[in-house]
């Protein structure tokens, strides 16, 4: 029997060539096989057809005739290939993200993919641009394709973020079908945000607020950022301001904080105080956030003011002792000396009824009085009380404002006393009408 062979299978590629040919039925059997081999290409196809058709049978034994019939058989390819993208890895912000296509074998036509990207945590416009496309893969051809996305540059100090590209088969091949069909790419953010410090006055007075404004440099964060300092100065924690926290949070969105620092109306007289402020760090989850150490100072000043005023503790002193005044200080109490001035008055004579004072008081550190003391004099003249006025001129302190009440105070001085003696001197007996002599004696002057 001869037969020949047809389909859509290629003789020599798909089977081998020359397979058309004759079947020899032995003598006394009714059929016999035709065996035909199909081939291993390697190459990823359709599946195709076999046709066998005989085309004549002979026998010297008598007549033969065939069935033009046809029978045919399909040639499946023995695997499917598939097609697979995956991320190239990480890309900063501003920086095309790249995929990889690829194919695990060759096919015998050409393959068109189709790819589109969409969001995970990154938003297309915002983080990423919007992007689909096609991409085709030559017939029998195995080498990778490369696709890539733009990533958008911000300002904003953010978390990675991420977003996917997938594959459709848009044109369809047979035996090819989608492997990984999707992959994530992550979006790193390349913002550094720097915290910085500024005081906003100079100095401020007790009682008021201290201020100081943290500016968030590179940018804003998606997350809140929380910045630490510490505060050191002149000034006293918990005596000349309340503690502060020592943390500062600017809240998501925002570029600026501010620290505020209470001082203590403490009633003090005091020189101005410093209060100084470190950033000691920064953080937040959504980047990278860092601290400039440089420092900020703010002046606290004293807003207390200190009154000296004078009163006495006697009324009258003798001469020959000592006159006293004191001195009061109020308002506030001094961290330094106060220097009062005054100047002495009165019917007494300074250097005759007392010796002149040197016309300053010192008051120390944290007293809140202190006593002119002025020596008066014991002289030989007989004289009425005379007084003594004293009146303060000023007072000064280092560590503030200082007034003086100029209201004087006055002490009288007494004499000590001088005795007079009365004697009578009879040169003779006077007879009535007659002179006598009487002698006056006084045991000192009188003015």
């Amino acid at each position: 029997v001869t037969y020949g062979t047809s389909g859509t299978a290629a003789s020599g590629t798909d089977y081998p060539s020359g397979a058309s040919g004759t079947l020899t039925i032995a003598a006394g059997q009714n059929q016999g096989t035709i065996e035909i081999a199909t081939t291993d290409d390697g190459v990823l196809e359709p599946d195709e057809t076999l046709v066998l058709t005989l085309t004549s049978a002979n026998t010297t034994a008598g007549a033969a005739a065939t069935d033009p019939t046809s029978a045919g058989v399909v040639i499946v390819d023995e695997g499917m290939e598939t097609v697979s993208v995956a991320s190239d890895g990480a890309s900063e912000e501003g920086e095309e993200a790249t995929f990889t296509v690829t194919l695990s074998g060759a096919v015998s036509e050409d393959l068109t993919v189709g790819w589109s990207a969409s969001d995970g945590t990154a938003t297309a416009g915002d983080d990423y641009g919007a992007a689909s496309g096609t991409l085709t893969i030559a017939a029998n051809s195995t080498a990778s394709q490369t696709l890539t996305v733009a990533t958008v540059e911000d300002t904003l100090a953010e978390e990675d973020e991420t977003f996917a590209l997938s594959l459709t088969l848009s044109d369809p091949t047979d035996g090819v079908r989608l492997g990984t069909r999707t992959a994530q790419a992550t979006i790193r953010d390349d913002e550094e945000l720097e915290a910085s410090l500024s005081a906003d006055a100079a100095t401020v007075a007790e009682g008021g607020a201290a201020a100081f404004t943290v500016s968030l440099a590179g940018g804003t964060s998606t997350a809140e950022v929380v910045v630490t300092y510490a505060v050191s100065g002149t000034a006293t924690s918990g005596r000349d301001y309340a503690p502060p926290s020592g943390t500062l949070t600017i809240p998501a969105g925002h570029s600026q904080g501010a620290i505020e620092i209470a001082p203590t109306e403490d009633g003090v007289l005091e020189l101005e105080e410093t209060l100084t402020v470190t950033l000691t760090g920064a953080a937040t989850s959504a980047g990278t956030a860092t601290a400039d150490t440089t420092s900020a100072e703010t002046g606290i000043e004293d807003g207390d003011e200190l009154e000296a005023s004078l009163g006495t503790g006697q009324v009258v002193v003798e001469e020959g002792t000592t006159a006293i005044f004191v001195v009061s200080l109020s308002g506030a109490a001094s961290t330094t000396e106060v220097v009062v001035s005054y100047t002495t008055s009165g019917t007494a004579t300074s250097g005759t009824d007392y010796t002149a004072p040197p016309g300053t008081l010192t008051i120390s550190a944290g007293a809140s009085e202190g006593t002119i003391e002025i020596a008066t004099t014991v002289d030989s003249v007989l004289e009425s009380g005379e007084t003594l006025a004293v009146t303060l001129t000023g007072a000064n302190t280092v560590a503030g404002s200082a007034v003086a009440d100029t209201t004087p105070a006055t002490i009288t001085i007494t004499d000590e006393g001088t005795t007079v003696t009365v004697s009578g001197e009879s040169r003779n007996d006077p007879d009535e009408g007659d002179r006598t002599t009487v002698r006056v004696t006084l045991s000192g002057l009188v003015d």
